[in-house]
């Protein structure tokens, strides 16, 4: 299953951060935040994004796994119905 995540809100923080929410697939459940410093350079700031995208992914296809394992419907609503993915 190809994962696809998307950046669904971002906040600037206090001092020099920003805190990045992202979602897999549409799934509410599988919501999580990245925060990094805006004074990092910005292939650091965009590799740091991807890696956390990357694992976000990583863990998404492994709940999807668990949930065909024992048989475990997708949680209810399990897609934001804005997601256009």
């Amino acid at each position: 299953m190809a994962h696809t995540i998307h950046v669904v809100e971002v906040k600037e923080l206090s001092d020099d951060q920003v805190s990045y929410k992202t979602r897999c697939c549409g799934e509410v459940k599988t919501d999580s935040c990245c925060t990094i410093h805006v004074s990092v350079p910005e292939a650091e700031h965009d590799a740091t994004l991807q890696a956390h995208k990357d694992r976000q992914a990583t863990i998404h296809e492994h709940k999807v796994n668990w949930r065909k394992k024992v048989n475990l419907a997708p949680p209810v609503p399990a897609v934001d119905p804005n997601y256009k993915g």
